[in-house]
């Protein structure tokens, strides 16, 4: 119907103009008429100005939609800018792709003046001659990209690409003379095992001599036990010999961070015949590292008492002196220990090794139940070695120890200690004020408890403690009204102007992001963060990756660079507490958190804390994604709730996980009657461990219990989720 109205409107244009065309006033007059009968876009070019609907197809799978979306679009001037239209074709080349249609691909990425970003276009053109066994092409590609400066962002890429699409001798002796040529750049390529694999091979199918240091690359940097053996046992005794101390330490740390320290302690001997005393040293320190790590504190006791650390491995004896210690600990022989314990001091009354001596020492007195004896080695640190990070810790368990024992002055007098040293975290400050203040309330100092809490709210308001103290019902009238008249700081916004630089980076991230290359852009703009001392680049960033969604990087950010700022700043609907605390998927949670039958607010300040926003998180205990399910927990109350659930991998669905996770945490709210700490306690350790530890504590007050909690991380666990609960509520409340 539109287009015979279009066609009708057409021809009545077409007789304007032939019986008054005689005239040029006329002709004016008809051109006029037949703008105003056709439609707009007839006469107009449409530039298309939105990316989002294009990228959302991507996104969702829909190729074929896309393409054919894209298809009338494929020429520059379809687009308000040329940056639109270079996404378009990078976008339209992946889907060509996906559906295997490489010519169609290429053609899309045939590049223009217009083209932007050309490093992306050249490597989505490699991506692409690589699967189409275009190898030639593709390499010759990869040595375009190599010369661009951004090609650092690319090399982890195309050693994957490499890898998998170069394995026939055919595909090899294409390969080898690109290895060949870029050789002196040996990290870029030829540090990864399976590459210099290929590159041996190449060299040997091509008849080429290699030089020692390109040949041994692959031993210096194996990727598991078995290429770690494989390479040891292709060495010649040459090879061995010209080996320098700079490729062994190589090996060495390899290894090290490989986990492979029994392969190491059998290794290590081999490698340090010959060689000189300092390399020694090193291989010695290493040596040591692993037999304390496999547990063999008897060896390592024997090997210092016969000489060998001294003799074979020339190992300085404060050196000595600190394992021996540690293994003599580990084997509970506590005389032993300290006996090589003041054998160090004598050696060398400031050793840094002490330090951590006398705590660990204090930490193995605890176990055994003999509370003094633990308290006259932190005592020690703290008189000893007053500055070290665990010089306050040191006091704050002396004072914990003696407020057990009922010793209130004491504990206030270690308190009081602990302030004066040097204290590195702000929670572990608030902590020794809020009980100084807490212990002062109890002997009836109300004054100088009011003084404590005072210290507490000026400075460390936004703490756990800070949280707490204000949230107490016993909170002094004083100290509330204080708290409620504060002027605390507002974050200023930066106001500096962004470098031309930093303009150049935000573009870049924006474009990959847009053509679904994530990954690339994280890893550019991390690098562009750098130490995150730019304030500015801090702060657009930081929006850039929130309006992205991109959570888990954005706490990188607020981690490394806002939250120690944030301490003492106001607290409320402010651009910055908002990107600190974000609620991703938060119509979802307030949907399955009132089924749960508990506040939205605590389930997020749980998945904040269990994943920071990551949905392909994986402990090192296997708990899965969001909400940091272990697999056996989802399946018990997917059956529970009669909800679908195949695949283990399925746990990793934000959805799923989201909603699996409340109903977890509201059938343990139920159990601890809806007690954020003992609840948040039992998400992390495990309700049967809660319930022991309340039984266990009964009559004790919350903030004492939560002090007493036996494992380490889940009383760290309990604080940050209860600190991040009452600072969502307080963000979005007001």
């Amino acid at each position: 119907m539109f287009q015979s109205i279009n066609r009708l409107k057409a021809n009545v244009c077409n007789k304007i103009l032939k019986y008054f065309s005689y005239s040029l006033w006329v002709t004016g007059c008809a051109g006029l008429v037949c703008v105003l009968l056709l439609p707009v876009n007839s006469v107009f070019a449409h530039k298309n100005s939105s990316w989002k609907p294009y990228i959302n197809f991507y996104e969702n799978g829909d190729c074929k939609v896309l393409i054919r979306q894209l298809k009338p679009l494929a020429k520059p001037k379809s687009w308000i800018n040329n940056g639109l239209w270079s996404r378009s074709r990078i976008l339209n080349a992946k889907c060509q792709l996906q559906l295997e249609n490489y010519k169609a691909a290429l053609k899309s990425l045939k590049q223009t003046p217009e083209s932007e970003v050309v490093d992306a276009w050249i490597f989505q053109k490699i991506r692409i001659q690589l699967r189409a066994n275009q190898h030639r092409e593709a390499i010759i590609n990869i040595r375009k990209l190599l010369k661009l400066p951004e090609m650092k962002f690319y090399l982890s890429a195309l050693r994957e690409n490499i890898k998998s699409e170069f394995s026939t001798d055919k595909e090899v002796r294409q390969i080898f003379h690109l290895l060949y040529d870029t050789r002196k750049n040996h990290k870029w390529f030829l540090t990864d095992y399976e590459i210099h694999a290929l590159y041996l091979r190449g060299a040997k199918l091509k008849g080429v001599k290699l030089e020692h240091k390109y040949r041994v690359l692959g031993w210096q940097f194996p990727d598991d036990r078995k290429t770690a053996i494989l390479s040891h046992k292709k060495l010649t005794a040459n090879d061995f010999k010209k080996m320098s101390a700079a490729e062994i330490s190589n090996r060495v740390r390899s290894l090290t961070k490989l986990g492979l320290n029994k392969y190491l302690i059998k290794h290590l001997p081999a490698l340090s015949k010959g060689r000189s005393g300092k390399l020694l040293k090193k291989l010695g320190d290493a040596y040591l590292k692993a037999l304390f790590a496999e547990k063999y504190y008897a060896r390592i006791i024997k090997l210092r008492r016969e000489g060998t650390l001294s003799k074979k491995w020339y190992l300085k004896e404060e050196s000595q002196l600190y394992w021996t210690a540690r293994s003599y600990i580990k084997r509970k022989n506590i005389p032993a220990g300290r006996s090589t314990i003041y054998k160090l001091e004598r050696l060398n009354a400031k050793a840094k090794q002490l330090p951590v001596l006398f705590d660990t020492f204090a930490t193995r007195y605890v176990l055994d139940s003999e509370i003094s004896k633990a308290q006259f080695w932190w005592n020690r640190l703290l008189s000893h070695f007053p500055k070290h990070p665990l010089a306050a810790e040191s006091a704050w368990e002396l004072a914990w120890s003696y407020q057990q024992q009922k010793n209130t002055r004491k504990a206030l007098e270690y308190l009081k200690k602990g302030l004066k040293t040097r204290i590195y975290s702000s929670e572990l400050k608030a902590k020794l004020l809020f009980w100084q203040g807490k212990l002062q309330q109890a002997i009836g100092r109300q004054d100088l408890a009011e003084k404590s809490f005072k210290q507490l709210i000026l400075h460390q308001p936004n703490t756990y403690y800070g949280m707490r103290l204000i949230s107490a019902d016993d909170i002094p009238e004083s100290i509330l009204k204080m708290h409620k008249s504060r002027k605390a700081k507002l974050y200023k916004k930066p106001n500096e102007k962004l470098s031309k630089k930093t303009k150049e980076l935000l573009k870049r991230t924006e474009f990959l992001f847009d053509v679904a290359e994530p990954e690339q852009a994280l890893k550019e703009l991390f690098a562009g963060l750098g130490h995150y001392k730019d304030r500015a680049l801090n702060w657009h960033v930081s929006h850039l990756l929130h309006r992205r969604g991109e959570y888990y990087s954005l706490l990188r950010i607020v981690a490394n660079y806002y939250l120690p700022r944030m301490v003492t700043l106001a607290v409320g609907e402010h651009p910055l507490w908002e990107l600190a605390y974000p609620r991703p998927y938060w119509s979802l949670l307030k949907s399955y958190a009132n089924q749960a039958g508990i506040d939205p607010y605590f389930a997020l300040a749980i998945m904040r804390e269990e994943s920071h926003f990551d949905p392909q998180a994986l402990s090192s205990s296997k708990a899965m994604g969001l909400m940091q399910l272990m697999p056996a927990t989802a399946k018990a109350v997917a059956r529970k709730k009669k909800i679908k659930l195949n695949e283990k991998a399925e746990i990793f669905n934000p959805e799923l996980n989201a909603r699996l996770g409340t109903l977890y945490l509201g059938s343990l709210a139920d159990r601890f009657k809806s007690e954020l700490i003992y609840t948040a306690g039992s998400y992390n350790a495990g309700p049967h461990n809660m319930l022991k530890w309340i039984n266990r504590w009964r009559g004790k007050s919350l903030d004492a219990f939560v002090e007493q909690i036996p494992f380490t991380e889940t009383r760290n666990y309990v604080k940050r989720v209860y600190r991040s609960y009452k600072l969502y509520k307080h963000i979005y409340s007001s």
